[in-house]
């Protein structure tokens, strides 16, 4: 199976967006349908989503609208300041919010208390907080929300990457989180391959990237 850096999947990403003019929301699309896929949705049916504000997060926000459609119990919780520059973001939290959803934002020990506490009770967590793109250390409200998930006694299922493993090298940057099931898109990421603190049930999903794209980054010898 390749194996493939953060590095390079952003740059396949890029080349698809940019050069391919294929849209993202496309792409994060079909990410979250392949979340979808892997999620026993008759078991898990009340689920916390907890999202970044980045492109990660916004797989998280596409998956939301595909179980809110499926009257599940969903739960988005956001980490960090809204990334308004982040279109993709920002027309899946705008979607979510016409569709009367109500977002939990973290900022303060109260909010940490009330999180801690309601995700005790879900029968499934969504770790979107951190993509392929992570490279510094993990510290301050990110830290203690991925500590209390880990704690929480709930499966995790971690979009692309568990969040705090630096996808190019597999280093836990201060924290990590310790995911039930890892699904990621298109190809294995070497950080997720190279730790072996990792669950074993990693599904690598096509998000159906052109093998044009591919090809440009990686070149013609895929495997």
């Amino acid at each position: 199976m390749r194996k493939i850096t953060g590095d390079e999947m952003a740059a396949i990403d890029r080349y698809a967006i940019k050069g391919l003019e294929i849209p993202g929301i496309l792409l994060m699309e079909n990410a979250a349908l392949k979340l979808l896929k892997n999620i026993d949705i008759v078991m898990k049916t009340n689920i916390a989503i907890v999202s970044g504000t980045g492109n990660n997060g916004a797989d998280g926000l596409a998956l939301a609208r595909h179980l809110i459609n499926l009257d599940h119990n969903v739960k988005i919780y956001i980490i960090g300041d809204i990334n308004r520059e982040n279109e993709e973001y920002m027309t899946y939290y705008n979607i979510l919010l016409n569709l009367g959803m109500e977002f939990e934002t973290i900022h303060t020990i109260e909010d940490l208390q009330n999180f801690e506490n309601t995700i005790s009770k879900m029968d499934l967590i969504v770790d979107a907080i951190f993509g392929t793109g992570l490279t510094s250390q993990v510290r301050g409200v990110q830290e203690y929300v991925i500590d209390m998930m880990n704690h929480s006694g709930v499966d995790i299922l971690s979009v692309d990457i568990p969040s705090g493993i630096d996808a190019n090298t597999g280093k836990i940057q201060g924290t990590c989180i310790n995911p039930k099931k890892v699904v990621t898109f298109q190809f294995m990421k070497k950080g997720i391959a190279e730790n072996p603190l990792i669950c074993d049930d990693v599904v690598v999903e096509s998000i159906s990237i052109p093998k044009k794209a591919v090809e440009r980054i990686l070149g013609k010898d895929l495997f």
